[in-house]
């Protein structure tokens, strides 16, 4: 019969060995490390079955240091010179009496001592970039060592990810890496070879190398559960939207957009843009779905040709769901006591962000800057900021 011992160094498997590093995310990026785990105890072409995790639960070949009073296992292994010479010797590893225990462990000694891998905890293509640096550049001597990790994170994503959010979420997640400069040119260029962008064989799912919409961290990198908010700034760059008295609409649309995502306590927020550019119709809503947004909002301001025309409403596509009009009348029903405008209703018309977003979505315009009364209020900072409160608030009734 095996001892308690043996029973815990056989019941860690992927998933669960993930779940297990998930409460560490933000110190670590749990997905980085686990595909670090994975390849460290792999023996035979099979992980978790190596001899130094079946006989000390080491998963990642910590060894026994300054300060370390614990047990050791004592084995050979290789290491690899700066000239990429390799050599072998007797070491003495630490020894972990469960997989929970050496997880601990190991979460200390990154923060110690792979600076960069704490820092870029939100993306695990930067995160082993870190562990292939170090703060000494000492761990990862097997010069192949990124390569390896970007190969197990396409190996193991349909498992832990699914199979239909692989694929988006390991592209999502490289291309944020590259834009954050998480990666050096030559570990950019490995990366996208292992995941075949940009050489041909991406076929219809094929993403720009440089994207055009800057996003923050949250592209599909969030392991906390956190709902996902897409907000979107109307108009931008070459396209002002609508312009009334020296006022753009692009300038308003954004600075009440950035106020809506800072009341957003708890949720994790991506912008379609954070500066005066100009994402296509098209690109601000495959950046919704790429990112698997819970909900969307587009915010705009208004403007007729007449003068008089007045007041807020919010619009749901013409095909709306159910989850598409509750949000919008969330939204509605909070923005309207705070505006101080007249409440045009919640209405629904066939709008390209509302029609191509696979989730629940709605376009909230602000007040016509058409109007001098609105447009007064819709340039007071101090009614921008309660705006977003309230629109905040309607968001926030939604998954309440």
């Amino acid at each position: 019969m095996p001892s308690l011992f043996l029973w815990e160094v056989f019941a860690v498997d992927n998933v669960t060995a993930y779940e297990v590093l998930k409460r560490y995310q933000g110190r670590i990026n749990a997905y980085g490390a686990l595909c670090q785990m994975n390849w460290e105890t792999r023996s035979g072409g099979k992980a978790w079955a190596s001899e130094l995790f079946l006989a000390a639960n080491n998963a990642a070949g910590i060894k026994a240091g300054t300060g370390w009073s614990g047990p050791v296992y004592n084995k050979v292994s290789w290491e690899q010179r700066a000239n990429g010479e390799r050599y072998s010797q007797l070491s003495a590893f630490r020894k972990y009496s469960s997989f929970d225990e050496f997880a601990a462990d190991y979460v200390k000694k990154i923060e110690a001592n792979y600076p960069l891998c704490v820092s870029r905890a939100d993306n695990f293509f930067g995160y082993f970039s870190g562990l292939h640096a170090g703060r000494y550049g000492a761990w990862a001597t097997d010069k192949a060592y990124f390569r390896r990790m970007v190969e197990s994170a396409v190996t193991l994503a349909p498992e832990i990810f699914g199979a239909a959010a692989a694929a988006p979420k390991l592209k999502a997640a490289l291309l944020y890496a590259i834009e954050s400069d998480y990666l050096s040119d030559a570990e950019a260029a490995v990366a996208l070879e292992v995941l075949g962008i940009g050489d041909g064989h991406d076929g219809a799912e094929s993403m720009p190398l440089t994207p055009k919409i800057k996003t923050d961290s949250a592209i599909s990198t969030d392991n906390t559960g956190r709902k996902i908010i897409c907000i979107d700034p109307g108009h931008g760059g070459k396209d002002p939207g609508a312009c009334a008295g020296g006022v753009q609409e692009k300038d308003i649309a954004l600075k009440v957009a950035q106020m809506i995502g800072s009341s957003l306590a708890g949720y994790r927020v991506v912008y379609t843009r954070e500066g005066d550019t100009y994402p296509t119709l098209s690109e601000r809503a495959a950046l919704a779905n790429k990112i698997r947004a819970d909900l969307y909002v587009s915010v705009h301001c208004n403007s007729a040709t007449s003068a008089q025309a007045n007041g807020i409403e919010v619009f749901t596509h013409t095909n709306k769901s159910k989850g598409a009009v509750a949000a919008a009348k969330a939204v509605y029903r909070r923005l309207l006591p705070v505006s101080g405008m007249n409440g045009r209703g919640v209405k629904n018309a066939n709008l390209q962000v509302l029609r191509n977003t696979a989730m629940p979505a709605v376009l909230v315009e602000l007040g016509f800057l058409s109007n001098a009364g609105d447009r007064a209020k819709l340039t007071a900072a101090d009614w921008q900021e309660k705006a977003a409160v309230a629109i905040a608030a309607g968001i926030e009734e939604v998954f309440a």
